[in-house]
């Protein structure tokens, strides 16, 4: 600020005139996103001023999708009581909220790692929702008693013994929290709606008090017993889809029910429905139910899935006039084995008691019998499906049938083995390979016509021994056959030669039999082996190193063993590494014993990499061998050292434009500190330190995590000085600030940076005397001496008060 040349006689300390005093009205929010939101809010354009009167005036505020980072200046906003920010990072925190003494609602989602102790002091929230963020700590919520509504969905803290003292609540959510134990909510007796849906609670009974509940919703978890709900006659609807329940016979005395969904659990027996007669929605999708007699007399359903259950018939609810939703497809039957050309009668029955008439590709319908037959064995499977039943918007009754078709009892058993006949046991192209089979009648019939089938290229012709009559065996018999087989080079390469052959025969009826496949599985010796080299190339690698400078690396993948190995690969696990271009000497992944194929991948460096000190990549060839095992090279490993530089910049600017002309006691003086990375490693443990005396507390605008910078990024604080009476002694404020960093190779830094600010004063002129050189300088103005004492009184003791206050060091904070 200029100089004034003014001559007027004044006190360094005078106490300025209500015109200089007089402050803005308007409020700022150095958060642009929330700025916005609130200028939307108040219907004003997004550069408009807003004015102290007009944030007062807001009551409910929601801020959805504006990325609101920091609440700083939300205490401007007076009389708000109901706040809203969706898809907030809040990185600041919340501690600016602490001002919103007359906040009842608030809800918070997608915001990152939240610390929400500055909320234990609102004592008019009632009602607090925070979704999709994690909370690491719930402890502040025990003090906040008043609260009647509580949502922590997805705040990955499962911990929820805080809750427990919150004995107002009526609405509770926990969904995905990753929740175990509901034994801390135990006493929330006044609860009406809960839900912690997809955690790990296994038992409910600390939710038996809680009479007054009307809603539950906690499907998938691990609940089995639901015993200890059945005092809860409030309840109208529940949800426990997706968890293990078998048995709900204790909620018969849940008679206000009227939604209940239970699809995908264990339950086969409907009793506990029957006196629901209230029930407008059941879902048991996908459980066990095979009666639906107990629920003829839900005459109020409206919606109704028992799809995918074990139902063969619906006469039982041919009563029912659900007028929306009835969902009966997907019945899964299993009925008991039945032998071959025995007729099974058909169960399937529709609304009025007829039979439904099935399909299938194994077994002959007889539609007047009313029933089929299978006429070979085997598993069979028949399926139904009725027209629209004329229940609910839309319907149909189907589903499929299991049965097993079994044979008389005619059965053939085969044995089969498998070895080379060279001695030294090492395969060779033209070596043999001896089969030997055995076939036993293990039936309680004469079986004719018995062979071995084995459809293996170029086996030998079967050469057999029977016990008696040739294609004969009596009961227990059993009769033994050879052949050989020579081995090919394919073969080896194969590793191993597997070989299946069935018996066949007829019973005395004529029934065709057929033996269980009989398998051998004859193991050839093989080698199969990889290996690997990789080199990198640093040329392109500047020093000091810069993220985004490239490696290249160059690989070697070589067959050294002496089978083929397909679908070769090279696996570099190095983050970010571009994919793996291989050169194959033929087709793409197969290599010969002794073939090479060369690879090359680039990599950009990162700022990890940088403060790692080097980058280090180990590579591994893979490989498939004849048989389709894993074929894995040795560990190639390539360690690229990087160069790196520490810096450390720090600047100070002062703000002298609030001081008056001339500077008054009070004035204010705005100082800026910046410290940024300079340098090319990621700087920890940032601080600064500024210890003028009688500076507010330092602000801090981290980029990103506390006490953390990465190259290029700079930290900014702000802090405010009021003019002092001792700094007119020198009429200029020197301050000092100092910026203190550890690299990421150890290296402490430290950087100090000072601005002067020189405080405008009025000159004073010597007032001219009496001749009397004993007479008082004043006396010829009239003036009263005592008022120069007073004002060097004052002086005196505001200097001892600031000579006495310790200068404070400031860290940084959130």
């Amino acid at each position: 600020m200029a100089a004034s040349a003014a001559a007027t006689l004044v006190l360094p300390f005078l106490i300025a005139s209500p015109a200089t005093a007089a402050s803005t009205t308007e409020v700022t929010f150095p958060d642009r996103a929330l700025d916005r939101c609130v200028a939307s809010a108040l219907g004003l354009g997004q550069n408009d001023p807003i004015t102290v009167e007009q944030a007062a005036t807001l009551k409910q505020l929601t801020c959805n999708e504006n990325e609101v980072e920091s609440l700083e200046g939300i205490g401007a906003l007076s009389n708000l009581s109901d706040l809203n920010l969706l898809k907030a990072p809040l990185s600041g925190g919340l501690g600016p909220l602490a001002e919103l003494s007359g906040l009842r609602k608030l809800s918070v989602s997608d915001a990152q790692s939240l610390d929400i102790a500055p909320l234990a002091d609102l004592e008019s929230l009632t009602e607090l929702s925070v979704q999709r963020t994690q909370v690491a700590d719930l402890t502040p919520l025990s003090a906040m008693t008043q609260l009647t509504s509580l949502s922590l969905n997805r705040v990955q803290n499962g911990n929820i013994t805080p809750l427990q003292n919150l004995v107002n609540l009526t609405s509770l959510q926990l969904n995905a929290s990753e929740v175990t134990d509901l034994r801390p909510l135990k006493g929330l007796t006044k609860m009406q709606f809960f839900e912690a849906t997809s955690n790990q609670i296994g038992d409910v009974s600390p939710l038996s008090g809680w009479t007054s509940l009307r809603h539950l919703n906690m499907h998938t978890n691990n609940i089995a017993d639901v015993t200890p709900l059945r005092g809860l006659v409030q309840l109208r609807t529940v949800n426990l889809q997706s968890n293990g329940i078998s048995d709900v016979s204790s909620w018969s005395n849940l008679t206000r029910v009227t939604d209940i969904a239970l699809d995908n659990n264990k339950i086969a027996e409907l009793d506990s429905f029957i006196p629901m007669s209230g029930l407008e929605t059941l879902t048991v999708s996908r459980n066990l139910v095979e009666d639906v007699a107990p629920l003829h007399d839900l005459v109020f359903i409206d919606h109704l899935d028992l799809s995918r259950n074990r139902i063969v018939s619906i006469e039982p609810i041919k009563t029912l006039e659900a007028p929306n939703y009835v969902v009966l497809n997907g019945q899964d039957i299993t009925l008991p084995e039945i032998v071959v050309g025995q007729p099974q009668p058909n169960p399937v029955r529709t609304l009025d008691g007829s039979p439904l008439p099935v399909t299938s590709r194994t077994a002959d319908y007889d539609p007047n019998a009313v029933s089929w037959t299978f006429a070979a064995v085997g598993n069979n499977t028949l399926n139904w499906e009725s027209p629209d039943l004329g229940i609910g918007s839309y319907s149909v009754f189907s589903g499929s049938i299991s049965q097993k078709s079994v044979a008389e009892s005619a059965v053939l058993e085969l044995t089969k083995t498998s070895r080379l006949q060279e001695a030294n046991g090492i395969p060779r192209a033209g070596d043999k390979v001896a089969y030997r089979f055995e076939i036993t009648n293990a039936g309680n019939t004469t079986v004719t016509e018995a062979e071995i089938v084995d459809n293996m290229p170029d086996l030998s012709i079967l050469s057999y021994s029977w016990p008696g009559a040739a294609r004969v065996l009596e009961p227990g018999q059993t009769a033994a056959a050879t052949a050989t087989y020579t081995l090919k080079q394919s073969d080896i390469d194969a590793g191993r030669i597997t070989n299946t052959a069935l018996a066949t025969a007829k019973s005395v009826a004529g029934t065709p039999i057929a033996s269980e496949p009989a398998s051998t599985d004859l193991v050839l010796e093989q080698a199969a082996v990889l290996s690997l080299t990789k080199e990198a190339d640093v040329s392109s690698v500047a020093s000091p190193a810069r993220p985004g400078d490239n490696i290249e690396y160059a690989f070697v993948i070589e067959n050294t063993g002496n089978v083929s190995i397909s679908g070769s690969w090279i696996q570099d696990e190095l983050p970010n590494l571009s994919e793996v271009s291989i050169t194959w000497p033929d087709a793409e992944g197969h290599l010969l014993p002794g073939q090479t194929a060369s690879g090359s991948a680039t990599y950009s460096i990162t700022q990890e990499d940088i403060d790692e000190g080097s980058v280090q990549n180990k590579a591994l060839a893979h490989g498939t061998d004849p048989n389709g095992g894993d074929v894995v090279s040795d560990e190639a490993v390539a360690k690229t050292k990087l160069d790196s530089v520490p810096l450390l910049r720090l600047s100070k600017t002062a703000d002298a434009s609030a001081l008056q002309s001339p500077t008054q006691i009070g004035d204010e003086i705005h100082y800026e500190i910046t410290a940024t990375n300079t340098g090319t490693q990621t700087l920890t443990e940032v601080a600064i330190t500024d210890e003028l005396p009688g500076l507010t507390e330092l602000t801090f605008t981290w980029p990103g995590a506390v006490g953390v910078l990465a190259p290029g990024e700079s930290v900014r604080v702000v802090t405010t000085y009021a003019v002092q009476a001792t700094d007119f002694v020198s009429y200029t404020v020197i301050n000092s600030a100092a910026a203190v960093a550890t690299s990421s190779d150890g290296t402490a830094l430290r950087e100090t940076a000072s601005v002067s600010t020189v405080l405008e004063h009025v000159e004073t002129q010597p007032v001219t005397g009496p001749s009397h050189p004993g007479a008082p300088a004043l006396a010829l103005t009239g003036a009263s001496p005592l008022l120069p004492l007073a004002a060097a009184a004052v002086l005196l003791m505001l200097g001892l008060f600031l000579w006495r206050r310790t200068p404070a060091r400031h860290l940084p904070t959130e």
